[in-house]
């Protein structure tokens, strides 16, 4: 078990946001505590910087009637409020009296704020109250404290914030106080609780817990059990939510021959504006294959089209070729720019693998470079990426164009290492369960299946969609289909939250 450094606190930019900055990090460097004020007027830029951060566990600190609380996309919010005063947050008062309260009478509170950052061991968890202060700057303290931070660390942390008050954050503050304690000695008593964070109240609040055996027998005095406690000092951080965006079977060209709406690169094109609006924040781009439909000149409009959209990601890219694909002509056209297969791309702590299937089946020799990497002492827990699903579709018509040698590829699976399987081929959405692990087929950016047209047919129909799969570490599989329709009219648009429905009116008698 590793115990945490000693690491000045980084200050950083939540636009939105103030007094926030890092003070606790996972030992490989990625964030895992931070504090600031409230998030209630968080931009858009200040949401990206969360995602950025990693955060995956906000703490709202503050009374239910103070709050506006907001919910961010991925990211869990709790709220501990620890005053529970009928008035709400004091407004008044002494600094040391407020101290004095929350550690005498809200032990359990200040317990369960600090278990639930000790829950959290695969993001950061940010903790706030209305400033990022004194409820903020107790919980930081005790967290730190368990954690084996140094006591002047923790002091200087804590002194920090009052440096950190803007002078028009500090004006606002003053006339608030002309309002709730226009005379003295209130006055100064109030101005010195809502303005100041002086490193000798820190050190008589760890004088005071040192007392009693240290925050960690304080905090377990309250209800904080071993095993938290345990994370508390433990810096490793666990393997996080893996988010794959999933596209398949471009068919460039296909057009031609087909019908001259089918464009599956102005799709493409397409997927960074609605990954931009749903806020997808993926690890990796991965393509599974029919680059092209027919004409080879176009993988380098097809390659460029990929590099740009993992670019605008700012994500790695995985590529695997399809029946459609000449992946070493596809090279040639492209310089290089397409790795020769197999190879291996690790990925946010997983290993993705990638096959050759355009021939209907896995050659044997990327078998036995298969078996090797799952054996290997090194390997991380994988995801095989190729073209054909070794999963039949329920299409009668598409039963057998399925992988050839599904049963090789099992066998070669046995080490228990992979947790996901993404193919393409079919043009149809599907998931499934191959010697059980998850199977994600994803549809088509040119054309989609025709799925009423009986067993001796085969017929498209102008579509395009691409996946988004997120595999969480206990192996639970969120999969959603993002359907990209032509430009039709919109039926209608109406805010998130309300109903279609028209509302009911209730006229009084």
């Amino acid at each position: 078990m590793q115990v945490a450094t000693s690491r000045p606190p980084e200050t950083i930019e939540l636009d939105g946001a103030f007094n926030a900055r890092i003070v606790a990090w996972y030992d490989d460097g990625h964030p895992r505590l931070i504090r600031s004020s409230a998030l209630d007027h968080l931009t858009q830029n200040g949401i990206h910087e969360l995602a950025r951060l990693g955060v995956t566990t906000i703490i709202d600190l503050r009374e239910p009637g103070e709050e506006s609380p907001r919910q961010f996309p991925g990211i869990r919010t709790v709220s501990v409020p620890l005053y529970h005063l009928s008035e709400g947050a004091p407004k008044t008062g002494e600094l040391a009296s407020i101290y004095r309260f929350m550690l005498v009478q809200r032990g359990n509170e200040l317990a369960e704020a600090v278990g639930t950052i000790a829950d959290n061991t695969n993001g950061a968890t940010l903790v706030h109250c209305s400033m990022g202060k004194d409820r903020t700057g107790l919980v930081v303290a005790l967290a730190l404290l368990c954690m084996g931070v140094p006591r002047n660390s923790v002091v200087d942390d804590y002194a920090t914030t009052e440096r950190s008050l803007s002078s028009s954050m500090r004006n606002d503050i003053l006339m608030q106080i002309a309002l709730d304690a226009p005379e003295e000695p209130l006055r100064s008593q109030t101005m010195s609780m809502r303005l100041t964070s002086p490193a000798s109240m820190m050190s008589a609040i760890c004088c005071g817990l040192e007392s009693v055996g240290g925050a960690s027998a304080y905090l377990c005095s309250h209800g904080l059990d071993d095993v938290k406690l345990g994370r508390l000092k433990n810096t490793a951080r666990k393997m996080r939510r893996l988010s794959i965006l999933h596209c398949s079977d471009i068919h460039a060209g296909a057009g031609e021959g087909v019908k001259p709406d089918v464009d599956g690169l102005e799709a493409l094109d397409r997927v960074a504006s609605y990954a931009h609006a749903l806020d997808l924040r993926p690890d990796v781009l991965v393509c599974t294959g029919d680059l092209i439909h027919k004409d080879a000149d176009l993988y380098p409009c097809v390659v460029e089209g990929l590099h740009g959209l993992a670019q605008s990601l700012d994500v790695p890219l995985a590529v695997v070729p399809g029946n459609h694909d000449d992946f070493d002509e596809a090279r040639h056209l492209t310089n290089g720019a397409l790795p020769s297969l197999p190879y291996r791309l690790r990925v946010a702590g997983y290993d993705f693998l990638m096959l050759d299937s355009s021939e209907g089946d896995v050659p044997e020799s990327q078998l036995v470079w298969l078996r090797r990497q799952l054996r290997n002492p090194d390997a991380q827990p994988a995801v095989l990426v190729l073209h054909h699903s070794p999963v039949p579709s329920i299409m009668p018509s598409l039963a057998k164009v399925a992988l050839h040698n599904g049963d090789k590829l099992g066998e070669a699976m046995d080490s228990g290492v992979v947790r996901l399987v993404l193919a393409g081929h079919y043009h149809h959405a599907m998931c499934g369960v191959f010697r059980g692990v998850p199977v994600c087929v994803a549809p088509s950016l040119a054309y989609e299946q025709e799925m009423s047209v009986g067993p001796e047919w085969v017929s498209c129909v102008p579509g395009a969609s691409f996946f988004v799969e997120e595999l969480y570490e206990d192996g639970e599989l969120r999969t959603t289909m993002v359907p990209m329709p032509p430009q039709e009219p919109v039926l209608f648009t109406v805010r998130a939250g309300s109903s279609t429905h028209r509302e009911r009116r209730v006229e009084s008698k």
